[in-house]
């Protein structure tokens, strides 16, 4: 999902989800037999001029096995970029 601001700013949410289920009769060594992954990032984007950018962020990700039915939260982060073009 993408909202538009205006010309110079914008928000966006990406949620990523997989759901893997495997036969582990098939395999050599120990798997699970269902496995479950979930990310999530929130970035906004602020344009300064037409070659620099100022972006500030969340992103998350969990995971859920046979061990852990819930998801479970394995990592945060908190970002901000900024990138700034040298016009000679």
């Amino acid at each position: 999902m993408s909202y538009q601001f205006d010309a110079k700013q914008f928000l966006r949410l990406a949620l990523i989800y997989s759901d893997v289920r495997r036969n582990p009769n098939n395999y050599l060594v120990n798997v699970d037999a269902r496995e479950r992954n979930m990310g999530t990032q929130l970035v906004y984007s602020y344009m300064i001029n037409p070659l620099s950018r100022l972006f500030i962020g969340y992103g998350d990700s969990a995971f859920a096995d046979e061990a852990t039915p819930g998801l479970f939260r394995t990592e945060q982060a908190v970002f901000m970029k900024f990138s700034y073009a040298w016009l000679y």
